[in-house]
């Protein structure tokens, strides 16, 4: 007999809310997570003298997943300095230009309109299931640069362009698929700028943390920090969790919501299927970094961007500090920049503006967090197409997450959006009866 109905590997957004979801139908849950706190890739953690986001921040009213919870626990929310543009820097071939952003934003704005044209034939409901569409090879073989590439733009769009995909997608834009952002933009109304505004406006008031408290709050069942999973078998009475503490633990489902990067590091027993394998095998391209800084002064409004090969990609104000400035920064590559080397990220900072003091600085390497070993989610070229055999549930065992969304996949929407999809699911996977509308007592027609 199992021990437990479901066990759910990871207490991220995806595994406290597949867990609410399940517990509140009278599913007997148990949350496994290795760290010794929840929140997956989402960390509010004190640094510099503030409260830092360390990995996932923003959200918007056009994630319908993540608002329906931000709605659902009364959470505020608020604008980043991220949104208030005045000046920008950019870089190109070491040269550095300057201007309004408004001028700056003109150069690019009609490039980036003409790369995502074709969410709308590719995408025209963003969340179906992917084996609704037949996407062509040729769309899903493509990178994001090589649709830069083909619009012939002068060098100042080319290097914006550049710059913004770069931080957009966690890599260097021709490591990253053209088709995830394209459904990025197909969730934002078909609209490139919509798209962006969704990644890097708002926030939530009180951090991620009180939205991973409330959900957390309503679980009911047991959740277990600083408890690694080391293995999962298979077999046609269940499955068994093995801890890497040597517990063993039987369920009749299990769902597993860590990252796709960081598969690699649960033996899963048979083997999953080869498509999974496959693309777990041949690795996501989001492998950047996210850095914070605290400099001297007041910056709002400014921001940089460089090209693919900079160590980063955007670097823009964010808030204030008392009468510093506190700056957000976005790489395509950990081996590009330590992120807690105050004299490399002050190179880098000074290569935009000479004048800039950096006070202090800090992040999180999340690729070399064993338990993500990715920052969010972004697809190589070709990886698409894996996503239907990834959303697959193999004898009991289920895959949850950003990574493994429909719509938003990579933020907390898609999270949240693959949660509430798999826990559905499981309900019918083990038998436990969908919930029943209520039915009037009085006053309705016959």
């Amino acid at each position: 007999m199992p021990d437990i109905d479901v066990v759910v590997v990871g207490a991220g957004f995806a595994g406290l809310v597949a867990a609410r979801e399940l517990s509140s139908h009278g599913v007997e849950v148990m949350v496994l997570e290795g760290r010794d706190r929840a929140g997956g890739r989402t960390w509010v953690d004190e640094r510099l003298g503030t409260e830092l986001e360390l990995g996932g921040t923003w959200v918007h009213w056009l994630q319908p997943h993540v608002w329906a919870e931000i709605n659902r626990y009364r959470e505020p929310v608020q604008m980043t300095g991220t949104a208030v543009g005045v000046e920008m820097s950019w870089l190109v071939d070491g040269d550095v230009r300057t201007g309004s952003a408004e001028a700056a934003g003109s150069l690019v704005d009609e490039a980036l309109r003409r790369v995502f044209e074709g969410s709308r034939d590719h995408f025209p409901t963003p969340y179906a299931d992917p084996a609704g569409y037949e996407l062509a090879d040729d769309l899903d073989d493509q990178s994001a640069g090589d649709a830069v590439d083909r619009l012939g733009l002068d060098e100042d769009a080319y290097a914006l362009a550049d710059a913004l995909l770069s931080a957009t997608l966690s890599a260097r834009m021709h490591d990253a698929s053209l088709t995830q952002p394209m459904r990025w933009t197909a969730a934002s109304g078909h609209d490139w700028a919509n798209m962006f505004e969704a990644s890097s406006a708002y926030k939530l008031a009180g951090g991620t943390r009180g939205l991973i408290d409330d959900i957390a709050g309503d679980v009911r069942g047991e959740i277990r920090l600083s408890t690694p999973v080391a293995a999962i078998e298979r077999s046609g009475t269940g499955l068994t969790v093995h801890t890497r503490g040597g517990e063993t633990i039987a369920a009749k489902a299990v769902v597993v919501t860590v990252p796709r990067n960081a598969l690699r590091g649960i033996d899963v027993r048979p083997a999953l299927s080869d498509a999974k394998r496959r693309v777990i095998d041949e690795g996501p391209a989001g492998m950047g970094v996210k850095v914070w800084a605290r400099v001297r002064g007041d910056l709002t409004g400014w921001s940089g961007y460089a090209p693919s090969g900079s160590p980063l990609n955007y670097c823009g104000y964010y808030g204030k500090i008392g009468t510093d400035s506190l700056l957000v920064g976005f790489g395509p590559s950990a081996d590009l920049l330590d992120i807690e080397d105050l004299d490399a990220v002050t190179r880098v900072i000074r290569a935009w503006r000479p004048e800039i003091e950096v006070l202090a600085c800090d992040g999180h390497d999340w690729v070399d967090d064993e338990f993500s070993r990715e920052t969010w989610l972004v697809q190589r070229p070709g990886q698409h197409r894996y996503l239907e055999a990834l959303q697959q549930a193999e004898g009991g065992l289920f895959l949850a997450g950003a990574d493994y969304a429909s719509g938003w996949t990579g933020y907390i929407d898609g999270a949240v959006e693959s949660a509430m999809v798999v826990a559905s699911r499981i309900r019918d996977h083990i038998g436990v009866p969908a919930p029943r509308p209520s039915v009037p007592t009085h006053g309705a027609r016959s």
